[in-house]
């Protein structure tokens, strides 16, 4: 690689890295000058603009961080599965689950089902929810058999959790709370996260390792030893088969009528007296 295409690499790398922070602050930016929301206010942390104790939501910034994790996951082992093993389909599981986890995170951040959504779009909280699932389940339905594959314990303790601190909302909505009713919810919901970054962690390794083929077909790596064993058989055979041919007088690519016209080529070659 010349200096130039490195150069140009580098500022494009640079570029994918650095371009979008600048634009979010741009916007920012943006919206300090135009409204009447100050940009410290969406630059800084919540807790200092509210002059809240630095605990202030921290278990549901830890589930936050799990979304996160759990959608880096995904999108790096689609990366690395769809580059090893190309023309594989199944390795799309990781991609959808991924983008799907990043919106769940960005849920959280925003409070999107809970003040976004109802608020300034007029959609339900139920309807966002209902969404959700619906996604969910048409991806689980779509690529069962990835999942059937795997030891998909961790994803149906995830899906419990989950349901518990969905119905635990509904009953709240319906005033049917009690005390601690609001901690039961979100432990619920935290456990059910981290099974869900438990279950797409592992099985994003095994995306990766090639462990989920098909079960009627080889993987990339084995059709790819496959073909180069029967190139090397093959090229085994055809030396052999030469060899054995010039041994007994044969020259490369003709053949000899006779065994006199033999040993007048042998004697040619080796500059032998006949």
């Amino acid at each position: 690689m010349d200096t130039r295409s490195l150069n140009w690499n580098r500022a494009a790398y640079a570029l994918l890295v650095f371009g979008p922070v600048l634009v979010i602050l741009l916007i920012t930016g943006t919206v300090g000058l135009t409204t009447s929301v100050s940009p410290y206010t969406l630059i800084s942390d919540p807790a200092s603009i509210t002059d809240s104790p630095f605990y202030v939501g921290a278990v549901t910034n830890i589930g936050v961080l799990m979304w996160w994790s759990t959608a880096t996951v995904c999108l790096f082992a689609y990366t690395m599965a769809a580059r090893l093993y190309p023309g594989r389909t199944e390795h799309r599981f990781l991609l959808w689950i991924g983008l799907l986890t990043a919106v769940l995170a960005l849920d959280d951040m925003f409070l999107l089902h809970e003040n976004v959504a109802p608020i300034h779009f007029g959609i339900q909280e139920t309807t966002v929810y209902a969404t959700y699932a619906a996604i969910a389940a048409f991806l689980f339905l779509r690529f069962r058999r990835s999942i059937l594959a795997s030891d998909y314990y961790l994803l149906l303790i995830a899906a419990f959790f989950f349901v518990c601190s969905q119905l635990i909302d509904v009953a709240r909505g319906w005033g049917m709370g009690f005390y601690g009713v609001g901690f039961i919810e979100e432990a619920c919901k935290l456990l059910g996260i981290a099974g869900w970054l438990g279950y797409f962690a592992y099985l994003s390794a095994r995306h990766v390792a090639g462990e989920l083929a098909p079960a009627n077909s080889a993987s990339a790596a084995d059709t790819a030893s496959d073909h180069f064993d029967h190139a090397a058989l093959q090229t085994s055979r055809s030396t052999q088969s030469s060899y054995t041919e010039s041994s007994a007088g044969k020259t490369w690519g003709q053949k000899p009528s006779s065994v006199g016209s033999l040993r007048r080529g042998f004697g040619r070659r080796r500059n032998i007296p006949r």
